[in-house]
């Protein structure tokens, strides 16, 4: 999508081999138990690309609000970065 070309463009520079592979599709259906996923699972998945709250979410199967804890102590502890695309902001690790 021409959002997602958006987004490599902005993160090329620091990473001059990213390229979009795909938006993962939303869940039709919420699981009734939700995951408690650990800070290194969340970096797992920021490794291979940029994601925001909800694509985090999403992924990782867990609330928007676990995600964003989450993010906040791996960005206090200097591990990931935040870049704002739009409207929307997208992290990854930092390199």
């Amino acid at each position: 999508s021409r959002e997602l070309q958006r987004v490599a463009e902005a993160f090329r520079e620091r990473l001059p081999s990213a390229r979009v592979i795909s938006r993962v599709a939303p869940r039709l259906a919420r699981p009734s138990k939700l995951r408690k996923p650990s800070k290194q699972e969340v970096l797992e998945v920021l490794k291979r690309r940029p994601c925001g709250v909800r694509e985090l979410s999403t992924v990782l199967n867990t609330d928007v609000e676990g995600v964003s804890r989450i993010l906040g102590r791996l960005r206090a502890e200097g591990l990931i970065v935040e870049k704002k695309v739009g409207r929307r902001v997208y992290f990854r690790v930092k390199v």
